[in-house]
């Protein structure tokens, strides 16, 4: 699948140095941007979805103090396609401060980076095609999730999190899925290099049947009286 044996951020500075060769230098810096936000995003949402086995090697050479590796530096193109849709369409409209005309742009370049990892031998017509079936059954479990999403969120407390100690709360981010009990999950967070394990935290138990370990739930957590809490809850993301 990784016939030339490159990273994910070798391909992409190959792509950018193809790309470069017929591009105005105009339409070019707008590329070289929205790449660098790609990679932003995959650096820092790649491990959704990956595998025990990956994500387990991926945590330790990230801890390396050494060689603190990120994630397009360990990772080869077959775990960039999962990330490309949610790059356009959620990271980039949710999380950065950008131009218009970078975020217009990023959908072109997203489906150009698709077209030529196939043309470049990075991915099959069939691999393709099978991620995009499992990226509409994806979405089609993401519809049916939201309404139950909401239904938490409203269980939500209020509070102003600098109230609370450093060790007593847990930032709004993508945080995976652990482990699941019905109307309980534990989440796996990422507040020093070294993961934790957060829980458990209440749902309700219509929620916590569809949930999976290595699912996502976009939220932040506090401690109370001892009792983890959602702050914020925004939605839940199923595995790549």
């Amino acid at each position: 699948m990784d016939p030339q044996g490159g990273s994910i951020q070798s391909v992409l500075r190959d792509f950018l140095e193809e790309r470069s060769q017929d591009l105005s230098p105009p339409e070019f810096r707008l590329y070289r941007h929205v790449v660098l936000f790609l990679e932003l995003c995959i650096n820092n949402y790649g491990h959704r979805n990956l595998d025990e086995a990956s994500r387990h090697r991926y945590e330790r050479l990230y801890r390396d103090l050494d060689s603190g590796r990120d994630f397009f530096e360990v990772f080869g193109p077959e775990h960039l396609l999962p990330e490309l849709d949610f790059f356009a369409d959620t990271f980039l409209k949710k999380e950065v401060h950008t131009s218009d005309k970078v975020v217009r742009k990023a959908k072109d370049v997203v489906g150009e980076i698709r077209g030529w990892l196939l043309s470049r031998g990075y991915l099959t017509a069939e691999v393709l095609d099978e991620h995009q079936e499992r990226s509409r059954i994806r979405e089609r479990l993401k519809r049916r999730l939201r309404p139950l999403a909401r239904e938490a969120a409203r269980k939500q407390v209020a509070l102003d999190h600098g109230s609370l100690s450093e060790d007593d709360y847990v930032a709004l981010d993508d945080h995976l899925v652990d482990r699941v009990e019905p109307g309980r999950v534990w989440l796996r967070v990422h507040r020093t290099s070294v993961p934790e394990e957060v829980g458990p935290i209440a749902l309700p138990k219509d929620l916590t049947r569809h949930l999976r370990r290595g699912f996502t739930l976009c939220c932040s957590l506090g401690r109370l009286r001892g009792r983890w809490r959602l702050v914020e809850f925004s939605e839940v993301h199923p595995r790549g």
